[in-house]
């Protein structure tokens, strides 16, 4: 039921995310960014922190937009999802690591291989990410993912993130 409990918490903003898609400059938020220089994601706020939708290995989740977190964090119950839905496998774990908060404290986290990350409509490959925790553990987007490209900008006015190739 934890698990469950947790997908539905990163799903639950979807809508919110969903209605302001359309009103982002007419510019498209989602598709094929293959050629696009500029990446234009719609940030919407949840409990005074924005969140991104974005794609693991093909499942779909809410992150929180985290520029100062390392890397693309996770709980151990997604992870749990993942493994029995097949989406990451034996090969995909890099070993055991530490994590240090932003208030000083330490915890032992497990480092893994993300296949694909899909932001925006734009796929990233083979990005490491952290799994700790249960189902109160944040989903963070962090700079595993962030420093795949060349600029970020957070549009406060517009409630945008842009991302540049």
């Amino acid at each position: 039921m934890n698990s469950l409990k947790s997908i539905y918490f990163a799903f639950e903003r979807m809508d919110d995310y969903n209605a302001m898609k359309a009103k982002i400059d007419g510019k498209p938020v989602s598709g094929d960014y293959s050629k696009s220089e500029e990446i234009r994601i719609p940030l919407v706020k949840s409990g005074g922190i924005y969140v991104v939708p974005c794609k693991i290995n093909g499942l779909e989740f809410t992150f929180y937009y985290d520029s100062g977190c390392s890397s693309v964090s996770i709980g151990l119950d997604i992870l749990g999802v993942m493994m029995r839905q097949g989406k990451i496998s034996e090969s995909d774990f890099l070993g055991t690591g530490y994590t240090q908060y932003a208030n000083g404290e330490t915890a032992e986290v497990i480092v893994i291989n993300i296949k694909e990350i899909e932001i925006g409509g734009y796929l990233l490959k083979d990005i490491e990410a952290t799994a700790k925790g249960g189902m109160e553990t944040p989903l963070l987007l962090g700079q595993s993912v962030l420093s795949e490209f060349s600029s970020i900008t957070q549009d406060n006015k517009n409630n945008v993130l842009i991302l540049k190739k």
